[in-house]
């Protein structure tokens, strides 16, 4: 049986000249590009982890482009970055006509983060308000636990902000100011396809050395993904006692994979 082409953990990335097209799902001006890193599926049991990258897919639109509709398509090696599609026509262009529709592209943007309310967030005391600038920091990592009686139920996407993302590279010592959040989606298991769906909830930890020395350093809490309010009512219980096995790697899980 010859493998699936587009095997492997998908995460796209889109340039700002792209955004506010591919939130819309159409009518992308010169300059948009769009890449989906694949790497590999490490399958273990009832979860599904990112492991190392395999290669990447990307079109870039260019009006000149006219037999494949304004997109420049290729694809690249993981390891030199060169070109590694022969034909883009036959090779990309012919699957993504069944998307003319969407300006050709398939995939769909997750939504912005907001509060359903409308109304400014605001921090319990001993924790901090949800970072609503999530989805502009650096992305980390990605895990699926598929056991629905897990807490940790979920696709999982990991952020860190520019403060704490040193470190998570290096899996050093995390400055105060660092922050991590972990959004828990909905995965939409089709076969051996999985997909995002929607939120269900956030997990976050800041580091702040002075204000939660009973926690490792870190204010930790979890956010219902539509209000964005606090659900953790027991910190220590509810999530430092987990991360203490993660002692020598700063209290912290999740490894960033390049």
């Amino acid at each position: 049986m010859q493998p699936n082409p587009l095997y492997g953990f998908q995460q796209v990335f889109v340039n700002d000249i792209a955004l506010n097209a591919y939130k819309s799902g159409g009518g992308y001006p010169d300059g948009s590009i769009i890449v989906i890193g694949f790497y590999e599926a490490l399958e273990e049991g009832n979860e599904v982890k990112q492991g190392n990258i395999i290669w990447y897919a990307a079109m870039k639109k260019d009006s000149r482009a006219t037999k494949t509709s304004g997109w420049i398509f290729d694809g690249f090696d993981s390891m030199t970055y060169q070109s590694k599609i022969e034909g883009p026509v036959t090779g990309c262009y012919n699957c993504h006509i069944a998307k003319k529709d969407r300006d050709y592209v398939f995939t769909t943007f997750a939504g912005d983060i907001t509060a359903s309310a409308g109304a400014g967030l605001t921090a319990k005391p001993g924790s901090f308000a949800f970072p609503v600038d999530l989805r502009s920091w650096r992305h980390s990592n990605s895990k699926i636990i598929l056991d629905k009686n897990s807490p940790l139920y979920g696709l999982q996407q990991i952020y860190v902000n520019d403060t704490g993302f040193e470190a998570n590279k290096s899996g050093g010592i995390y400055p105060d100011g660092s922050i991590i959040t972990v959004g828990f989606y909905e995965p939409i298991v089709d076969g051996k396809t999985i997909t995002q769906g929607n939120i269900i909830w956030y997990a976050s930890m800041k580091k702040d050395s002075t204000a939660a020395p009973q926690t490792g350093g870190w204010i930790m809490d979890g956010f219902d993904g539509k209000e964005l309010n606090s659900v953790v009512n027991d910190p220590v219980s509810g999530c430092f006692n987990c991360h203490m096995t993660q002692k020598s790697n700063d209290y912290v899980f999740s490894k960033y994979i390049p």
